[in-house]
């Protein structure tokens, strides 16, 4: 049984549609494949975090609530579906800002591997950006690059569904046990 082996997500163009500086509940539009898709993961022990940037909060267009209540109707859906999430975490601060927490710095994942004890070498970020990939690398964790092509930044495997994401998660998982 998997012990403390992670996939950890990006959110917006990765668990659901990416709307710029989304800020309102009900604009939240989840990708098709995903309950199965980490209804696949989990059965194989899979934990799941969500990590992502939400700039939009020190440019004004959404305040820290708007994004908390986001991530909670993100992670009650996820719940409905009997799938839960670790954490949930992001950056409330615009990439001119420079801070630590702000992919693809990877501050916030060197939290989540010290409280979860997560096993880096084990585990997989999957985004829809090169600062996604570029974090998960930096991180220690094996990559997947959701927007079809390639970021061409050393990601392991790119593709344009979460389904075959989790497909290519569970083989290079199961082939390295």
């Amino acid at each position: 049984m998997v012990k403390n082996d992670f996939v950890i997500f990006d959110r917006d163009g990765t668990l659901i549609d990416h709307i710029p500086y989304l800020n309102k509940v009900e604009s939240i539009r989840f990708k098709s494949d995903l309950i199965p898709s980490l209804q696949s993961l989990q059965s194989y022990g899979f934990k799941f975090g969500i990590i992502s940037n939400q700039s939009a909060i020190s440019r004004g267009l959404a305040t820290i609530d708007d994004v908390l209540r986001i991530n909670s109707a993100i992670n009650d859906y996820l719940r409905k579906n009997e799938i839960e999430v670790e954490f949930s975490w992001f950056c409330p601060h615009a990439p001119s800002e420079y801070c630590n927490c702000r992919k693809p710095r990877i501050g916030l994942g060197m939290k989540a591997k010290s409280e979860f004890a997560i096993r880096a070498h084990k585990s997989y970020v999957v985004g829809d950006s090169e600062s996604d990939i570029v974090f998960g690398r930096d991180l220690g964790c094996k990559t997947v690059y959701i927007n079809g092509g390639s970021a061409n930044v050393g990601e392991n495997y790119s593709t344009n569904q979460l389904s075959l994401a989790a497909d290519w998660i569970i083989r290079d998982y199961t082939n390295g046990i």
